[in-house]
């Protein structure tokens, strides 16, 4: 948590300003100054004399925004523009005019939710693969489907307890816990990316790039899913997908999902061919070699 620097009075902060400002309880405020964020034990003169000395640009959990466009929204519009994320990006934009509760845990239910797509398309990947070449059971697919449903339970639970929450940036337990079966997904795909990596020398020249496609991909969701697990276990607000340092958030999030779905899109649309058309390929493959085989004998 932020460092407890003690009782203060308005004389004391009336030549910084304040990037914003969150109520942690009723005697405490949570306020960020430039890049450091400081708590503070509230007093009675502070509240109404923030407007006049200490300019907020926001007050987290009021029903108003401050109408300034920031770095920040810059990169939500970029992902809204890039298709990366777009739900949680447009609601970080809505909270230019309306800061409220419900778009804050909206945003961290929509963070979630978009790791979630991600890893089900890097599976989608792997099991094209395996519908031409069985590596693993099917069942193998079905396990992080299941998991993903819970998770998606805990995700609604979390928006529940966030907009009750007296401080609605601070990590709760429905959050970990939904990271952590995020992290346990994220685990799970590369323990199954391991197992058809070492059987590549078996696929096709399609199989090959959609192994390749999910190579590229797996480090960089890596550190995606770093940043949501460094601020549900340290609580550090710089990794705060709302209110957190912006360029953390560009580096971590905003980039890696771009690339991933950059990468994921051209395999797919330019060196992968309909599943249909693979399975008439290795179809003809097959009869030609069996057909090989039968001259050979014959011969």
């Amino acid at each position: 948590m932020p460092e407890l620097i003690g009782v203060i009075g308005v004389e004391s902060l009336k030549f910084h300003t304040v990037d914003w400002i969150s109520q942690m309880s009723d005697d405490k405020l949570l306020l960020r100054i430039h890049d450091d964020e400081f708590q503070y034990r509230r007093v009675t003169s502070l509240v109404p004399s923030l407007e006049t000395h200490l300019k907020p640009r926001s007050i987290c959990g009021s029903m108003a925004g401050d109408g300034i466009f920031t770095y920040r929204d810059g990169i939500a519009a970029a992902q809204v523009v890039a298709f990366s994320d777009s739900i949680s990006a447009s609601c970080k934009l809505a909270t230019i005019n309306n800061d409220s509760r419900g778009l804050s845990a909206a945003i961290f239910v929509c963070e979630s939710l978009g790791m979630i797509l991600i890893i089900f398309l890097l599976l989608e990947m792997l099991g094209r693969i395996n519908k031409v070449v069985t590596i693993v059971a099917k069942l193998m697919f079905w396990i992080p489907s299941i998991v993903t449903w819970i998770d998606i339970g805990i995700s609604i639970g979390g928006w529940v307890s966030v907009t009750q929450a007296e401080h609605s940036l601070a990590p709760t337990p429905w959050s970990r816990a939904s990271i952590a079966l995020l992290a346990f997904i994220y685990l799970y795909l590369v323990g199954i990316f391991i197992l058809f990596w070492l059987h590549k020398a078996e696929y096709f020249a399609e199989e090959r790039w959609a192994l390749a496609g999910v190579a590229f991909c797996v480090p960089l969701l890596a550190i995606r899913v770093a940043y949501s697990l460094i601020f549900v276990i340290t609580g550090n607000i710089a990794f705060n997908a709302m209110k957190g340092n912006p360029t953390l958030y560009l580096i971590m999030t905003m980039l890696p999902e771009f690339f991933i779905i950059a990468a994921c899109t051209y395999i797919i649309a330019t060196r992968i061919s309909p599943l249909v058309k693979t399975r008439k390929k290795v179809q003809q493959t097959t009869e030609e070699e069996e057909s090989r085989q039968r001259l050979s004998i014959g011969s």
